[in-house]
């Protein structure tokens, strides 16, 4: 036997070696959650809050589900956090409302993100890199998304976006 799945982890002993894991495929918790609905992504750019205005009138307008990426500020009716950087997570943590779900890379140890966020629920968004992709990402059959290079978290921002559901997505 040269592979085995120890939790979410996937070990391939002919690449031991090389410390090469990759998680196991399964759908993840979000998936068609939001079916149908717009959603909007916010990313953390000068422009969110040079078009502070807009944004938020187009909130009110379309209701949406908004994604905020990192450190969106909480004036923009945020209903999901996602960070896929541990110290971003660090940093920007206590943006995180009550309210709010958080989306995390599934590279963080539960005991780091309970150092955070001890009091709040998370989803995991698997995904894994991949160098013997033939284009830059895709989605397989079970939701799961792999990249050739390492993603930013805008990127996986759309693409959970789409894994949930999202009739008509959006980005800010």
């Amino acid at each position: 036997m040269s592979q085995i799945y120890i939790g979410n982890l996937f070990f391939n002993f002919k690449k031991l070696k090389k410390n090469i894991f990759f998680l196991r495929l399964k759908v993840p918790k979000f998936f068609n959650l939001h079916k149908n609905r717009k959603i909007l992504i916010l990313g953390t750019g000068p422009s969110l809050l040079i078009k502070k205005k807009e944004i938020i009138d187009f909130i009110k307008t379309n209701k949406p589900i908004v994604i905020g990426c990192n450190n969106t500020p909480n004036e923009f009716k945020v209903d999901y956090r996602i960070f896929t950087n541990r110290s971003r997570f660090a940093n920007y943590s206590n943006l995180i409302t009550q309210s709010q779900k958080i989306i995390l890379s599934p590279y963080f140890k539960k005991n780091f993100i309970k150092k955070y966020v001890s009091n709040k629920n998370f989803y995991y968004v698997f995904y894994k890199v991949k160098n013997d992709l033939k284009q830059n990402f895709e989605i397989d059959k079970n939701n799961i998304i792999s990249f050739k290079v390492t993603p930013n978290v805008g990127f996986i921002a759309i693409l959970v976006a789409y894994i949930m559901g999202g009739k008509d997505i959006s980005i800010a």
